[in-house]
C-alpha cells in the first residue's frame, strides 16, 4: 500500500516538473533567419524538463530540415555557377596568354626563346665563361644562327660572295685537321665522328693506354677487319662475317682494357687514373661508332662526300649546312683549335647580328 502512494506521488511531481517547465518555456518563435524555428537556451533546468527541451529542439530541426531543400538547391546553384565561371575565366586566360606568346614569338615555344636568349648572352657577353670548358654546344650554336644569317648566300656560285668575304677568317690546314664533325645521329647517344678534312669513320688514333704492346694483336686486328667492313660499305655491299668480327674484336678490346686496369691499379696515382679514363672514352666511342657504322644507310658516310676541301669559316659553315652536319666534342690536342674556331665564328656573329634590325629589337 505504502509503495502505491508513493509511486503515485512521484508520477505527480514528475507531471508538475514537466508542466512547469513547458510553462517557463516561451512559445517557439520565427527567428530573424528567415522561418526557422527559434527556441532559446535551457540552462539549469530539471532532467525531465531538459529531455522535453531536447525533444522540442529535434522536431524544430526536423522541421526546418523539411523545409530546407528549396533553399539548399538555390545555394548549391549558385556555389555551381560560381565554380563553372572560375574554371572557364581560367582556361579563358591560359588561352589568351598561349595566343599572346604565340604571337611574340612565332614558331617558337618560351622555354625555347629563354633558351635563345641565354645562348646568346652567354656568347656575346659572357664568352669568358665558354671558353672554361667544353665549346661543342657554343659552336653548334653559333652554326645555326650563321646558318640562318647566310642562307640568301649558300645557294650562289661563288661558296663566300664579295658581300661576306670581308667577314669571313681563314682557317689553316692544321685548325681543319683538328675539326670534328658528325652526321647528327644520335640514337641512343651513338655518334659517328670523322676529322673535317678527311671524313674518314672509325680512324684510330689509339690512346697511351691502348698502345701497350698487350693490345698490339687486337688493334692490328680491328685495324684489318673495319678496313674490310668500310670496304664494302663503300661499294654497297654488306659483309657479315666482317661486321660481326668488328664488333667482336671491339667487345675484346674493352674487356682486355678492363682487365689490364682493375681498381687497385687506376687509384695508384692521378697520371693512372688519367690515362685509364682517356683510353675509357675512346672505347666508348669507338664502339659507338661501330655500331653507327654498322646501321647507317647514308651512303655519303662512305664516299668521301663529307670531306670539307674549303679554306675558311663560312665555306665549313656552307659545307655543314649543306650536307646536315654538326660540331662534335674535339678529341685530345684539340682544344686550341676549337678556341680559335670560337672566337672566329663569335666574331661573324656579331657583326652580322649587329646589321639584322630583327635582332636588334628582340634584345630590346
Amino acid at each position: 500500500m505504502r509503495r502505491n502512494w508513493a509511486r503515485r506521488f512521484a508520477l505527480a511531481a514528475v507531471v508538475l516538473c514537466a508542466g512547469w517547465g513547458l510553462a517557463a518555456d516561451p512559445p517557439a518563435k520565427e527567428g530573424p533567419a528567415g522561418g526557422q524555428v527559434f527556441l532559446p537556451a535551457r540552462d539549469g533546468a530539471a532532467g525531465v524538463a531538459a529531455r522535453i527541451a531536447a525533444q522540442a529542439r529535434y522536431l524544430g530541426a526536423l522541421g526546418d530540415r523539411v523545409e530546407a531543400p528549396g533553399k539548399e538547391t538555390g545555394a548549391v546553384d549558385a556555389d555551381s555557377a560560381r565554380a563553372v565561371k572560375w574554371a572557364s575565366t581560367y582556361f579563358d586566360r591560359r588561352e589568351v596568354d598561349r595566343a599572346r606568346r604565340i604571337g611574340n614569338w612565332p614558331g617558337e615555344t618560351p622555354s625555347e626563346a629563354q633558351r635563345r636568349d641565354a645562348l646568346d648572352r652567354r656568347v656575346r657577353d659572357y664568352f669568358r665563361d665558354s671558353l672554361k670548358g667544353d665549346l661543342t654546344a657554343e659552336l653548334n650554336w653559333l652554326l645555326h644562327q650563321l646558318a640562318g644569317m647566310t642562307l640568301p648566300y649558300q645557294y650562289l656560285a661563288d661558296p663566300v660572295p664579295a658581300a661576306l668575304g670581308q667577314l669571313d677568317a681563314p682557317l689553316e690546314p692544321h685548325e681543319i685537321h683538328h675539326i670534328q664533325l658528325t652526321d647528327g645521329g644520335r640514337e641512343k647517344g651513338r655518334l659517328l665522328v670523322f676529322r673535317a678534312d678527311t671524313a674518314e669513320v672509325l680512324e684510330t688514333p689509339w690512346p697511351r693506354a691502348l698502345r701497350k704492346a698487350e693490345f698490339a694483336p687486337l688493334r692490328a686486328e680491328f685495324e684489318q677487319v673495319r678496313d674490310k667492313v668500310l670496304a664494302a660499305r663503300t661499294d654497297g655491299r654488306r659483309d657479315p662475317a666482317a661486321e660481326a668480327r668488328l664488333m667482336a674484336v671491339c667487345d675484346e678490346l674493352c674487356q682486355r682494357f678492363n682487365r689490364a686496369y682493375p681498381r687497385e691499379v687506376r687509384i695508384q696515382s692521378s697520371a693512372t687514373y688519367g690515362e685509364y679514363l682517356a683510353g675509357k672514352r675512346f672505347l666508348q666511342a669507338l664502339a659507338a661508332g661501330v655500331v653507327r657504322v654498322l646501321t647507317t644507310e647514308d651512303q655519303w658516310v662512305f664516299s668521301g662526300e663529307y670531306r670539307f676541301d674549303g679554306q675558311s669559316v663560312l665555306e665549313l659553315i656552307n659545307h655543314m649546312c649543306r650536307h646536315g652536319l654538326e660540331f662534335a666534342p674535339c678529341a685530345p690536342g684539340g682544344e686550341g683549335t676549337y678556341r680559335v674556331l670560337f672566337a672566329k665564328m663569335r666574331q661573324i656573329y656579331l657583326r652580322l647580328a649587329a646589321d639584322d634590325p630583327q635582332r636588334e629589337l628582340e634584345r630590346l
